[in-house]
């Protein structure tokens, strides 16, 4: 169980000039308004259960060259909310933490339909209770094929997703429904001492899919559901070590999605997704590594390429494609009497590369303009590790 309390108030950083509170966890004197009403973001309770029954059974035939498993699990999730301040009921749906009268708001009921005229309407302080349950089986096998560096494996396991207690907060009720997936995946393994492979098929079918978007505007992320959604696609990987001292590895994966009905956005408007590709999922992606090891000296360098990504659901705003290369070393210096002791040297984004890492997504790019967030830059990081 996890017991939360937030008020968001506003306060001087140090309070009668001692930097001790930082780590004491005093937020120093409040800012207050003119009417002596501490200034405060948010003012909200939350807490969150989580129960779990689960089971399995392991079975073992043909002289053990077949293994079966098969699983239940029933999560139950339980939260309970209660928030002190009226929260808007248009726009962004923060909290509205104020000291004037409930009777000078205009104040709306759950079940209203929200005005777009009009001064701002808000929703009183409210408590509530949510629940979400869900009962989840799955099932896999491992075969071995006798005298061979072979097997084969596959999986089946119903998901389930509930949304994040942020989005709950926003109204006393909610328009996020749980995510529920069913996957599948079948593959083969190849192991020998040299060489060890693996390639695997896979299928996810969604319900109620559920992405993130930035308000810009607001300032906010909040979470909404895309609808049904198929995806299927295929993970490889390739390590060689042909002796000792030198191991590559190469990955790649394919990954394709498609939206299957169109998504409402506000009002009755409807925008045509059906058919589009999942926002912010990139068809290809391949990678690799390359590790030296020779005495003291370690050495790797990996790279990743990640293909382009549409930023909206409608697929009208495309993020262009990158590679990373980073590189690492590190030098033992056990040879010189200093035992667990080593110098360490890692460059993330060798080439400097200019990307776009993170996406918050939208419907399009007219009902709301997608936030992008900058990759990290060139980056050298040097450490040296003591041991005793």
């Amino acid at each position: 169980m996890r017991d939360h309390r937030q008020t968001g108030e506003w306060g001087y950083l140090f309070s009668n000039g001692m930097p001790e509170d930082i780590f004491s966890g005093r937020n120093g004197r409040p800012v207050l308004t003119a009417d002596g009403f501490t200034i405060s973001q948010r003012d909200r309770k939350s807490t969150a259960l989580l129960n779990q029954v689960s089971g399995e059974y392991i079975g073992r035939f043909f002289d053990r060259a077949f293994t079966l498993q098969v699983g239940l699990r029933a999560p139950f999730f339980k939260r309970n909310l209660e928030t002190y301040c009226p929260i808007e009921a248009r726009g962004s749906g923060f909290a509205y933490c104020t000291s004037e009268p409930l009777t000078s708001l205009r104040i709306i009921a759950p079940n209203a339909v929200v005005p777009t005229t009009g001064a701002t309407p808000y929703y009183a302080p409210f408590a509530t209770t949510y629940k979400y349950d869900a009962i989840l089986p799955n099932a896999g096998f491992t075969y071995n094929f006798a005298d061979t560096n072979i097997s084969m494996f596959g999986s089946y396991a119903k998901g389930f997703s509930a949304p994040r207690t942020d989005n709950l907060y926003r109204a006393p009720f909610i328009g996020v429904q749980p995510e529920k997936t069913d996957s599948f995946d079948l593959g083969v393994r190849y192991s020998s001492r040299i060489v060890q492979s693996q390639l695997t098929g896979w299928y996810i079918k969604y319900k109620n899919r559920i992405v993130t978007s930035f308000d810009f505007d607001q300032g906010i992320s909040f979470d909404r559901n895309i609808g049904a959604v198929d995806s299927y696609g295929f993970d490889g990987t390739v390590t060689v070590r042909p002796t000792n001292w030198l191991g590559l590895t190469a990955i790649a994966s394919y990954t394709h999605t498609e939206l299957l009905s169109n998504v409402q956005t506000a009002g009755t408007a409807i925008a045509q997704t059906k058919g589009k590709s999942v926002p912010e999922t990139p068809e290809w992606q391949f990678g690799g590594r390359a590790e030296f090891n020779y005495g003291p000296v370690n050495v790797g360098v990996q790279g990743k390429y990640v293909d382009e990504r549409f930023a909206t659901d409608v697929n009208d705003v495309v993020v262009g494609s990158y590679t990373l290369v980073d590189l690492d070393a590190r030098f033992s210096l056990e040879q010189y009497g200093l035992a667990k002791t080593s110098l360490a040297l890692n460059v993330r984004n060798l080439f400097d590369e200019r990307y776009f890492g993170n996406i918050s997504t939208q419907v399009d790019a007219l009902s709301g303009n997608p936030n992008f967030s900058v990759g990290y830059p060139r980056t050298i990081i040097g450490s040296v590790k003591f041991g005793f």
